[in-house]
């Protein structure tokens, strides 16, 4: 039995860091919450490049705030944060405003950290 609690733990703490290894850093500065026709959570990387985590169940930590539309999250509009993220299953909203709740693969927000003050 002592075996088997063990084979389960090993395999267990390997899937923990396969999940972990999984994941993307990406460097880029917070530009927007907003509810159009759908929810937004936009950062903006070093190219210019726009990445919206809106559709995911993100953690954002310290900073739940920005999960809120109507939060005054102006404190943070261009300072650079460190968002390691994945590709997670999700049901979201989507279709060109026809709210269909589809389920799928979204970039989702696993931790995040501000770098610039």
């Amino acid at each position: 039995m002592n075996k088997l609690k063990l084979i389960l733990l090993i395999i267990y703490s390997l899937l923990v860091l396969t999940a972990c290894n999984n994941q993307n850093t990406l460097i880029a500065k917070y530009q927007r919450t907003s509810m159009g026709d759908y929810f937004h959570l936009i950062f903006q990387d070093e190219n210019g490049k726009d990445w919206d985590f809106g559709n995911g169940n993100n953690n954002l930590g310290d900073y739940n705030s920005l999960n809120d539309p109507n939060a005054d999250n102006s404190k943070y509009v261009n300072k650079k944060f460190e968002i390691n993220w994945d590709n997670i299953n999700a049901e979201y909203f989507c279709c060109e405003g026809a709210l269909n709740l589809v389920e799928g693969e979204v970039p989702t927000i696993i931790k995040l950290k501000l770098i610039d003050n």
